[in-house]
Formats: structure tokens, C-alpha cells, sequence
């Protein structure tokens, strides 16, 4: 069985098999007596109208159940067997924590070595961001797929383009080592470095040190996110009216679990106001800020309204009014609603422009903004204001 694992960015991908398997019909593997049993589970998604998944179990060693349900293209009717591949998401960054750990061992690197030591294009913020960090996501940098929204990019991304992101960021979200945040960025510098010590590509270095020697012969990193590929599965996800949409791979992907285990706690101040949202998903927390919509007058609005331009990303926003509300439109995005929350702050209805901050100089006239994302994902990215009412 073979699947796609990306390693955490949409422009590398990882085809990797699992396990050295044959066809399901194949006799050198006796089948589990309660096959039937697995069967019921996906008999919703064995339907020739929707896709589904390819199963395999395993006991001491040996296949007892491997069999595919559904369609891995509703277009053309393809089903899901064995040889199918899938598109998987991060846990192709074990693999490329592996590379890494396979350089540490041979003593081609140190986990404590400054990564600007091998990607010099990387910025000097004044602390060194070390290997360690980017493996333990505890670098501070931004994360790459935030930027690109910004910037109004939809378009499929390669390494290049992410990494010439990357290279002109100037300010982190945190000092490196201070905090913990999720970041894909650390791990695409990490498939960098083992580029440039190796002088071979990425795919090329983990086929030739990874997955050969582990057998997995059908095993590989794929950098063109354009390269077609056969027996390939498309992502889907249900319409509110029934039937499936296709989810592009583009430049991020998002998921939403209809049925999940969310609890929420409302955290107030001493006024009883609520001030903050803890949201827990199972395992997962994060804290939200609270939406509390304060009044401000008409006249007031307009002083935030103009044109804000992000060096490190080059490119500009247009704030405005329009019925009452300030609003922020890029020339390749949907506007986006803001709430005024008080004190020059405001809350985005999008989760990667989520809180903005403005700041005035000696002489109250707003000068600049700040932007950060939802989950700590883009702190303080500042937008200068280029005209002045």
C-alpha cells in the first residue's frame, strides 16, 4: 500500500509504502476470520459515489486484512486498492527529522548549530535559531502558509518561492527556544540543510539513506507539486447538501471535524465581562481572544482608513468604511470584517488576519499596523501606512 506523506509544506511531498504488500487477493496471507466485522466499519464509505480509504492489519508480523473502500477518484470512478496513493499531510516530518538525525550521527552536523551556519539567507535576528529549535518548532518563525495569504497567493508553491518567504522575514514571533508554536517553516529549512551538506536534493539523499536501505522501494520525496502521479487519490469533503467537493492542494489545506470532542470555558474579569475563550480540542488547547464589540463613532473609523504596505512581504492593504465597520481588502483577497475591540484594536473574521493593532505618533495620526494570526502562527507582522488623510 502505498501513500503520500507531505513533509508539513504543500510543495514537498513523500510517496512512501508501508509495508511490502501484495494484491488482497494474494494466498500467502490468511485473512483475518472477522474481516467482515472491519468491513461493516466502512461499509457508509464503500459506495461507488464516495470516496474512502485503504485498510491493513497486522498481527505478529503477518497481513490479516487489507482492502480498499471507496473511490480514490469520484470522476472517473477509480477505487481504492492496495497500490493507491494517498496524500496524508504532516507525518512526513519524521522523516525529515530522521535526515537529520542520520547527519547528527555521522557527525556531518550538530542539532546546536545556528542554521544560518548552512542557509546564510536566513536573517540575523540577533539570537541564534539552532536546528534544535526548528526540529522541536521552538524557533519563532513565522509560519510560511500565513504569509502567503497575506500576500493574496493561491497558486501551487515550490520550495523556491517559500524559501525567498522566508529569507525576508526580519522579526520572529517569539524569542528562539522561549515559547513553543507549530511551525511548518522550521521544517522546510530542515530539508534545505540536508541539501547543502549533502550537495544532493532532498528526495534524492532520503531515497538513497532512508528508504532504500529500509526496502521501501516505492518510497520517495516529491518536490513538483504539479507531477502527476498514478493510482493517485483526491481529497474530498462532504457538501452541506450531500455529495463531495474536491480539495485542491494548493498552498495550505484545511480540515473540519464535523463530530469532535470541543469543550469551550469563558474566562471573566472581575465586571463579569468575558475577556477570553479557552477552547479545547480533545488533547489540543488554545486560547482565543474575545470578540467583544466596543462603540466607536463614525469620524473615528475613518482616521483608520488608508493604505498599509508590509515590507517583508511587499505587498499593500486597503483599509476602509462601509456601513458602519472598517473593513481590509487585498487586490487577490475577499474583504475582510473587522470589530473594533477598544484602544485601537481590532478583530479579523478570517483566521490568519485575525487581530490587528494600530499605532499613532506624537501627533495622534494613525502611522502603522500589526497583524497576528490565530494560534500564534504570525505575531506583530508590521504594515506602515504610505498615505496620511
Amino acid at each position: 500500500m502505498k501513500i503520500i506523506l507531505t513533509s508539513g509544506i504543500a510543495v514537498v511531498h513523500i510517496l512512501f509504502t508501508l509495508i511490502a504488500c501484495t494484491s488482497s487477493g494474494d494466498s500467502r496471507y490468511a485473512y483475518w476470520t472477522n474481516s467482515h466485522y472491519v468491513d461493516q466499519i466502512f461499509t457508509r464509505w464503500n459506495k461507488p459515489d464516495s470516496p474512502g480509504a485503504a485498510v491493513v492489519v497486522l498481527k505478529n508480523g503477518s497481513i490479516i486484512h487489507q482492502r480498499g473502500y471507496g473511490k480514490a477518484n469520484l470522476k472517473n470512478g477509480m477505487p481504492i486498492t492496495s497500490s493507491t496513493v494517498f496524500e496524508v499531510g504532516s507525518i512526513a516530518k519524521q522523516f525529515t527529522a530522521m535526515a537529520i538525525a542520520l547527519l547528527t550521527e555521522r557527525g556531518k552536523i550538530s542539532l546546536d548549530d545556528d542554521i544560518r551556519k548552512y542557509v546564510p539567507e536566513v536573517y540575523d535576528f540577533g539570537k541564534p535559531i539552532t536546528i534544535r529549535h526548528l526540529i522541536y518548532h521552538t524557533s519563532g518563525m513565522r509560519n510560511w502558509e500565513v504569509l502567503f495569504k497575506l500576500v493574496g497567493y493561491h497558486g501551487q508553491l515550490n520550495s523556491g518561492q517559500v524559501l525567498d518567504m522566508i529569507y525576508h522575514q526580519k522579526e520572529l514571533n517569539f524569542d528562539p527556544g522561549e515559547e513553543y508554536t507549530y511551525c511548518n517553516t522550521g521544517y522546510l529549512l530542515l530539508a534545505e540543510v540536508v541539501q547543502r551538506v549533502t550537495g544532493q536534493s532532498f528526495p534524492e539523499w532520503t531515497r538513497a539513506n532512508i528508504f532504500e536501505p529500509l526496502e521501501m522501494t516505492n518510497t520517495r520525496f516529491c518536490d513538483d507539486p504539479g507531477k502527476i502521479m498514478t493510482n493517485r487519490a483526491l481529497g474530498y469533503m462532504p457538501n452541506k447538501n450531500g455529495g463531495f467537493r474536491e480539495l485542491l492542494p494548493i498552498s495550505e489545506t484545511t480540515f473540519r471535524v464535523k463530530q469532535a470532542d470541543i469543550h469551550m470555558t469563558f474566562v471573566r474579569n472581575e465586571h463579569l465581562e468575558v475577556e477570553e475563550v479557552l477552547t479545547r480540542f480533545g488533547k489540543w488547547k488554545r486560547l482565543l481572544p474575545a470578540r467583544k464589540e466596543q462603540s466607536i463613532s463614525p469620524s473615528e473609523l475613518k482616521k483608520f482608513a488608508g493604505n498599509y504596505h508590509g515590507r517583508e512581504l511587499n505587498t499593500t492593504w486597503t483599509f476602509y468604511t462601509h456601513e458602519g465597520q472598517l473593513r481590509a481588502k487585498h487586490e487577490s483577497e475577499e474583504e475582510i470584517r473587522l470589530i473594533y475591540t477598544g484602544a485601537n484594536r481590532f478583530v479579523g473574521d478570517k483566521w490568519w488576519f485575525q487581530q490587528i493593532e494600530f499605532s499613532h505618533d506624537d501627533n495622534g495620526r494613525i502611522i502603522a499596523f500589526r497583524l497576528s494570526a490565530e494560534d500564534g502562527l504570525v505575531r506583530g507582522l508590521r504594515f506602515e501606512r504610505t498615505n496620511q488623510p
